[in-house]
């Protein structure tokens, strides 16, 4: 209860903020974990990123399918945001894992580089 509390109130005191709920399994009331509900008055935006479209209605959310990257343009996302000058057969290995790993899904693949 602490923990939503502060959430909530840190949440409230922002003017406006995009909040992103990545791999949703079960839906669940955002008010018991401390998230005001988003508002066009409010202007804020909540994110959920679910593979369930029965966890979006239930979470009362406009779904929006998001197609699967192929694996060339998942490799092409992660290397236009590295930082790379040059890339070498061991990045361009390195990409490719990476991109392999995330499954081509698009947000995944975008958390990834920010660990």
């Amino acid at each position: 209860m602490r923990r939503a509390s502060r959430l909530h109130e840190t949440l409230s005191q922002k003017k406006r903020y995009v909040l992103i709920l990545d791999n949703l399994w079960e839906a669940f009331p955002l008010n018991e974990v401390g998230i005001p509900k988003p508002t066009r008055e409010n202007g804020c935006k909540l994110v959920l990123t679910t593979r369930s479209l029965e966890v979006c209605r239930m979470m009362d959310c406009r779904a929006v399918k998001v197609e699967l990257l192929t694996e060339e343009e998942a490799l092409n996302l992660f290397l236009s945001i590295v930082d790379v000058h040059q890339i070498t057969p061991e990045v361009q290995g390195i990409a490719t894992k990476v991109a392999k790993e995330c499954a081509c899904l698009p947000l995944q693949l975008l958390l990834q580089l920010k660990v």
